[in-house]
C-alpha cells in the first residue's frame, strides 16, 4: 500500500511532537560516532528529519520504501547535515537483501502495525545484530471526548480494518509492537518500550477532521452497515464548534542486542 503525501504532512509535527526522547537517546547512543541507519518504510522522510538533528553529522542513511515518487520527495527535502542514499524496494519479499552490518541501525516509523507476524520475525531475525527503534506503531486505543453511541462498533471496525493485508501478509495492527517485542526478544535483544500517543483537541481540526474521515472510511470497508454518516456529521460539527478531543495510542520500542546492554 502507499500513502498520500498530504497525509504524511500533516501527521509528520504530530508524530515529531510524541515520539520518547528517551528511546530516541538510547538508540543514538548506541550507534557511535559515525552512525549507519537503515530506514524501514522511509515515505518522504519523516523519520529521517526526526533523528537527523540527534545524530553526528557523519551520519549515513540508507532510506528505502517501494514508492518512488515519496522517494522523490524525501531527496528533495533530505537534512544537508546527513549522507543519505534512497532505495525502492518491496520490504515485504525483499528484506533480506538490504545488507545488515553489526551496529548499524534500523528503524521505522509508522510500519510495524501495517505488517504480519512472518514478517515482523523475518525482521527480528535480519536484525540480530543491530539496534532497532521502530515508533509509532498504533496499539488499538482510540479515545474520543465526548463519547457518541457509535463509538464502540466504529472502533473495532476500524481496529479489525487494521488487521487486512497492506502488502505484508495479514497484518497484526493493534498487535504488532507487541507482537515485535517478543520477537526481538527471542532474536537476543533487550527491549523497552514508551508510549508516544496522538493528543488532538479544538486547535487541531485539520488532522481531526481527517482522522473522522480515516475512520469511517475503513471501518466503513469492514462493515458498511454501520451509521457512519450520521457519527461522521456528528463528529465534524463537534471539531466545527471546539467541542471534540481525540486521543490515538502508540508505541516506540527500542531493542539493542545483548552485546550493546540497554540502559536503565
Amino acid at each position: 500500500m502507499t500513502f498520500d503525501p498530504t497525509w504524511l504532512a500533516l501527521r509528520e509535527p504530530y508524530d515529531h511532537a510524541v515520539r520518547d526522547p528517551d528511546l530516541t537517546r538510547a538508540f543514538v547512543d548506541a550507534l557511535g560516532e559515525a552512525p549507519e541507519l537503515i530506514d524501514l518504510g522511509s515515505g518522504t522522510g519523516s523519520n529521517l528529519r526526526y533523528l537527523a538533528p540527534y545524530l553526528p553529522s557523519a551520519q549515513r542513511w540508507i532510506c528505502v520504501d517501494h514508492d518512488p515518487q515519496l522517494l522523490a520527495r524525501l531527496e528533495m527535502t533530505k537534512p544537508a547535515t546527513a549522507d543519505v542514499m534512497v532505495e525502492q524496494l518491496d520490504l515485504a519479499k525483499g528484506l533480506e537483501s538490504l545488507r545488515l552490518r553489526p551496529g548499524m541501525g534500523v528503524t521505522s516509523a509508522a510500519l510495524l502495525d501495517l505488517t504480519s507476524a512472518a514478517w515482523l520475525d523475518r525482521l527480528a531475525r535480519h536484525c540480530r545484530d543491530t539496534a532497532v527503534l521502530m515508533t509509532l506503531s498504533f496499539d488499538g486505543r482510540v479515545i474520543w471526548d465526548p463519547i457518541d453511541p457509535a463509538d464502540a462498533a466504529i472502533t473495532m471496525a476500524f481496529c479489525r480494518h487494521q488487521g487486512s493485508d497492506k502488502g505484508f501478509g495479514p497484518a497484526l495492527g493493534p498487535d504488532a509492537a507487541d507482537y515485535f517485542v517478543e520477537s526481538l526478544e527471542h532474536a537476543g535483544h533487550r527491549v523497552r518500550v514508551a508510549t508516544s500517543d496522538w493528543v488532538f483537541g479544538p486547535a487541531d481540526e485539520s488532522i481531526l477532521s481527517a482522522m473522522v474521515d480515516g475512520i469511517a472510511q475503513a471501518a466503513g470497508e469492514f462493515d458498511p452497515d454501520l451509521p457512519l454518516d450520521a457519527w461522521r456529521a456528528r463528529r465534524l460539527l463537534e471539531i466545527q464548534t471546539s467541542a471534540l478531543s481525540l486521543t490515538v495510542g502508540h508505541l516506540d520500542l527500542l531493542g539493542l542486542p545483548e552485546c550493546l546492554g540497554l540502559p536503565e
